[in-house]
């Protein structure tokens, strides 16, 4: 095999004039080694049960790096709240943040020059200084201040006390509980700066134990694998040739506030944002029903139960 690859590789020059530049590599066509032999590979291929290195260590941003002072929905000072107030220049708003802007006068200008200009994007509206509108008294409007829904908590004490957003998550902690003889599965998001609590206060990082009535089942962070019923577009189970829910492998690629995680097949390495949400979210609940299992994959492509 290795003699017939050096022939092809001396025989492409006479293919193509660009092979002779040296850092042009190109072979000429090479018998494959068996009938059939990229079809099987690629069978092999996907079969291939792809094992990860999982890192749990705490680590990672705490908290964003924006100190912000707690408001409520209407503008008001208040201890711990959702709603803050962020400083942006026109050019890098939204048009979904213009009805966000605190000012209301301040509102009224910026949308009145949108209007004349005939935009509704201020990213393309207020690239140029001339497009830049004028406040009431003659100013021009470069900055706005616009609400927007965060939910911050507390850092430090005293004169160091602060106020700040989260930055990451952990992972999450499943939990079933049993409401009208009925079972339902929960989940607890447990940010970074919490589990760096836990470990400061020497706790267990996973909490296990939450109450009466509570079962945990466990816990799921980035990078760890599941096993789920495969389902349709129309989210019905898929069967196999036996009449059994077929199962697929995935990796949990988020965990955010919303509880609703992300995964994609074991063997998809594209980034996250080239990624199709469509059928790869599920919140804990959705989890349950499809008989979610969550499993380690051993060097050697072995599936075992997780004993979380």
């Amino acid at each position: 095999m290795v003699k017939k690859l050096s022939e092809a590789a001396k025989s492409a020059g006479h293919l193509h004039p660009k092979a002779r530049c040296r850092y042009f590599k190109r072979f000429a066509p090479v018998e494959p080694p068996c009938e059939n032999f990229v079809e099987k590979v690629h069978n092999i291929i996907e079969n291939i049960k792809t094992s990860y290195r999982v890192s749990r260590k705490v680590r990672g941003p705490l908290h964003e790096e924006t100190y912000y002072f707690p408001r409520d929905k209407k503008g008001h000072k208040k201890e711990v709240g959702e709603c803050v107030h962020i400083r942006k220049r026109l050019d890098e708003l939204t048009s979904e943040n213009i009805e966000n802007i605190v000012d209301k006068t301040v509102r009224e200008c910026v949308e009145a020059k949108l209007k004349e200009l005939g935009k509704t994007s201020p990213k393309e509206a207020f690239k140029q200084e001339s497009n830049l509108p004028r406040h009431k008294n003659g100013k021009i409007i470069r900055k706005v201040r616009i609400r927007k829904n965060l939910s911050v908590f507390p850092v430090g004490e005293g004169s160091r006390k602060r106020y700040v957003a989260n930055a990451s998550n952990h992972h999450m902690e499943i939990v079933e509980t049993t409401k009208g003889g009925k079972k339902e599965w929960e989940g607890y998001v447990v940010t970074t700066y919490e589990a760096m609590q836990r470990l400061k206060n020497k706790e267990p990082i996973i909490k296990r134990d939450f109450g009466e009535g509570k079962k945990f089942v466990f816990s799921l962070a980035c990078g760890e694998i599941i096993e789920l019923d495969e389902v349709d577009e129309k989210r019905q189970k898929i069967l196999d040739e036996n009449g059994n829910p077929k199962r697929g492998l995935y990796r949990i690629r988020t965990v955010p506030q919303s509880k609703q995680i992300r995964f994609v097949p074991i063997n998809d390495a594209r980034k996250i944002t080239q990624i199709p949400k469509q059928g790869m979210t599920a919140k804990p609940e959705t989890l349950r029903e499809r008989n979610c299992q969550k499993v380690i994959i051993t060097p050697l492509g072995e599936v075992r139960k997780a004993n979380d």
